[in-house]
C-alpha cells in the first residue's frame, strides 16, 4: 500500500510539473514591449520613413508582424524639358494613410531586433498625372501620426510631431 501511495504521489507530481512546464513555456514571453532607447524613427536618405526597433518580452522563436503606420503628405510637381516647374495647376499634394509591414522572429531570449522602411507613394500610386513631355518630381514628403505596432503581440510605440523631407532643388 505504501508503494502504491508513493507511486501515486510521484505520478501526480510529475503530471503537475509537466503541466506547469507547458504553462510556463506558453507564458515565457512575459509582457511584449518596444525598448524606447533602442527604437527610433527618422527620414532615411531615400526619403523613406525608417524605423529601427527592438522589442522584448516575447516567447523565444515567436514570429511577429511589425507594422509602421503614418499619415503621409506628398507633393509632386510637373517639370518640363527645360527643368522648370510651370506655374500652372500641375502641383498636387496628397494626404494618405500608409503602412508597411514585415515579419520578424524573436531570438532565444525573446528579443526582436529589426527595421521597417516606408517610402513615399509614387506619383502613379497617388494618381498624379503629368502632361506629355514633362516629368513628375517628388517635391516633399511629410510623415505624421507615426506609430510602430506589433500586430501579433499588441505592443506599440508612437511619435509626436512630423518627419519631413524636401527636395533641395524643387522643395519649398
Amino acid at each position: 500500500m505504501r508503494t502504491f501511495r508513493f507511486r501515486a504521489c510521484a505520478v501526480g507530481a510529475l503530471a503537475f510539473l509537466f503541466v506547469a512546464s507547458i504553462a510556463s513555456a506558453a507564458f515565457a514571453g512575459g509582457s511584449p514591449h518596444f525598448i524606447k532607447n533602442a527604437t527610433d524613427v527618422y527620414i532615411h536618405h531615400v526619403y523613406c520613413l525608417h524605423a529601427d526597433f527592438k522589442e522584448a518580452g516575447l516567447a523565444a522563436g515567436a514570429v511577429e508582424t511589425i507594422t509602421l503606420k503614418a499619415t503621409q503628405t506628398v507633393t509632386y510637381w510637373s517639370i518640363n524639358g527645360g527643368n522648370n516647374h510651370p506655374q500652372a495647376a500641375n502641383k498636387e499634394t496628397y494626404v494618405v494613410e500608409v503602412s508597411k509591414s514585415g515579419q520578424f522572429t524573436a531570438d532565444k531570449n525573446g528579443n526582436l531586433v529589426g527595421f521597417v522602411c516606408m517610402p513615399p507613394l509614387t506619383a502613379e500610386e497617388v494618381g498624379f498625372g503629368v502632361p506629355k513631355g514633362q516629368t513628375a518630381v517628388l517635391v516633399s514628403v511629410v510623415y505624421s501620426n507615426v506609430m510602430l505596432v506589433d500586430e501579433t503581440s499588441g505592443a506599440s510605440m508612437s511619435w509626436p510631431g512630423t518627419f519631413e523631407y524636401s527636395d533641395p532643388v524643387y522643395g519649398p
